[in-house]
């Protein structure tokens, strides 16, 4: 989903950069919530170059 190794998300949880749920306890296993996640994927996400139709941007940066 993310294109991350597990070991990066784990990584971060325990760094604290991301929320995790412990059910069963501070010793329990790590969840993440499916929100958390999405969240993170739409702040990486990046404007394409060009839209679906074709038409890109002129050498101005200007929508062709």
């Amino acid at each position: 989903m993310l294109g991350l190794k597990p070991a990066t998300l784990y990584q971060w949880a325990y760094e604290r950069r991301i929320p995790v749920v412990k059910p069963s306890g501070p010793r329990g296993p790590l969840r993440f919530r499916l929100s958390t996640l999405q969240k993170l994927i739409a702040q990486w996400e990046r404007p394409a170059l060009r839209s679906l139709d074709g038409r890109g941007r002129d050498g101005r940066g200007q929508q062709t």
